[in-house]
């Protein structure tokens, strides 16, 4: 007799117990929390089982006809297929052998309905498209190949922008943006993890205290991963634009966008520390 674990629960069952919590985040970072205790989850990953119930309550919609999971372990057999590399195709197969499409349905709607849910909850990247879902990002299309390959794609080192010197001095952060430019702030190829966490250094400055203060307000109004501000701060030497490929051109427009700001009220005047009056 097979024994029930917490992954056969259904994925539309909430909230998740902790028990259901921790495997989910065990399974899916291939085994990282290891022996913690599954009563404490640590709060760096509440944001993400927000967009992960998210997600799944989205791709549930008209009672679920478009998706043929239904557990939390449907979920996870195909996250294993997404990291041995397995082609799109190759994982509809898979797919097909478990039986888990109904006859009565369009099967490649439900196939492409399933592998796009997983893709995003693997990547939090949107990719493929939800009839009842808004989103402000593009929606990137994955028609074949394996994700790897189709991120890779995606994340291509760009340094298009900025051919001229530009300086990213110790001001250039997100809370600058935000206050002074008025900027709204909403894996796979090899160093762009790296690069994303060094960015981050660079717009959340661990040791910036104004920062971190907006940063934890924000936090707490939208369920931001607290990890976020802990990376770190870069030095001098790292904080030059040659030192980012992935993010070079987005860096180079925000740095623009900062530049070309003009304060218009008081309190931006006051916070404008770029040309001291």
């Amino acid at each position: 007799m097979a024994t029930f674990t917490s992954l056969d629960r259904n994925i539309y069952i909430w909230p998740f117990d902790n028990c259901v919590k921790h495997d989910i985040v065990e399974n899916l970072w291939t085994g990282d929390l290891g022996s913690k205790d599954k009563s404490t989850i640590p709060g760096t990953d509440d944001a993400y089982l927000e967009y992960y119930s998210e997600q799944c309550k989205l791709a549930l919609h008209d009672r679920g006809k478009h998706i043929s999971v239904r557990t939390q372990q449907d979920i996870i057999d195909i996250v294993r297929l997404l990291r041995d590399s397995h082609t799109r195709e190759s994982i509809k197969r898979e797919i097909r052998s478990l039986s888990l499409v109904q006859d009565t349905v369009d099967e490649n709607e439900v196939l492409d309905g399933s592998i796009d849910l997983v893709a995003r909850l693997l990547v939090m990247i949107e990719i493929g498209s939800l009839q009842y879902g808004v989103s402000c990002q593009k929606r990137l299309v994955w028609k074949d190949g394996s994700l790897q390959d189709f991120i890779a794609s995606q994340f291509e080192p760009s340094r298009l922008l900025g051919k001229e010197t530009v300086r990213l001095e110790k001001t250039f952060n997100a809370h600058n943006l935000e206050r002074i430019a008025e900027c709204k702030f909403k894996n796979f190829s090899p160093g762009l993890v790296d690069e994303t966490l060094q960015t981050l250094e660079l717009l959340l400055p661990q040791w910036d205290k104004e920062t971190k203060i907006w940063y934890r307000k924000l936090q707490a109004s939208f369920n931001l991963d607290p990890g976020a501000i802990k990376c770190g701060q870069l030095s001098v030497e790292e904080r030059q634009i040659e030192n980012f490929s992935f993010w070079h051109d987005r860096l180079v427009i925000l740095k623009q966008i900062f530049d070309e700001a003009t304060p218009r009220t008081l309190s931006q005047w006051w916070h404008d520390r770029r040309n001291p009056v």
